[in-house]
């Protein structure tokens, strides 16, 4: 684009928007193959995977001890507003739109704990129990992005009910 005479003129601005465009077609069109490079594998363990977060959505709530979740932080629970950013991640396509998705749904959230600390900025401790609350209960049918960012937890802390989703075997001992 940038040698081509045709985006000469143009600002940087539509530069960028056009490289998001292209982006997100190219991501459109390879989605399935790029994800699912193993195909029927790729897509039983993705459904394996649903199902044992459907299970942890079952008995995990805001006070499930392996969370940790603040006491302070209960009184923005459900995170309603946090949970409305997360609905629209299957549609994204591309890791950049996934991120941001993401993204907005940790800034909700921490948004919601500044109204609610009294000692001011929240750090990645208090949201990273939410935010895989938050991710537990959104139940994606297509799992590969909350694997991802489960397996990548905020910080390097991990918590026993992250690893219990990580190993798929420890799932039904926390029933």
């Amino acid at each position: 684009m940038d040698n081509d005479p045709i985006w000469q003129s143009a600002s940087a601005n539509q530069l960028d928007l056009a490289r998001v465009v292209v982006e997100r077609t190219v991501m459109a069109r390879v989605y399935h193959n790029a994800l699912y490079l193993n195909e029927d594998g790729d897509v039983y363990r993705d459904q394996l995977f649903h199902g044992h977060i459907n299970k942890l959505a079952k008995v995990v709530t805001s006070n499930h001890r392996d969370l940790r979740i603040s006491k302070v932080y209960h009184y923005e629970c459900p995170w309603s507003w946090a949970q409305a950013e997360l609905t629209v991640i299957s549609a994204y396509k591309t890791p950049r739109d996934k991120l941001q998705c993401v993204f907005c749904c940790a800034t909700t959230i921490m948004n919601l704990f500044s109204m609610a600390s009294e000692r001011g900025i929240p750090a990645a401790d208090d949201l990273t129990p939410v935010l895989v609350y938050r991710l537990i209960r959104r139940r994606c049918i297509d799992c590969s992005i909350c694997r991802q960012l489960l397996r990548e937890s905020i910080g390097g802390r991990r918590t026993i009910l992250v690893d219990a989703v990580l190993r798929r075997d420890r799932v039904k001992t926390m029933d």
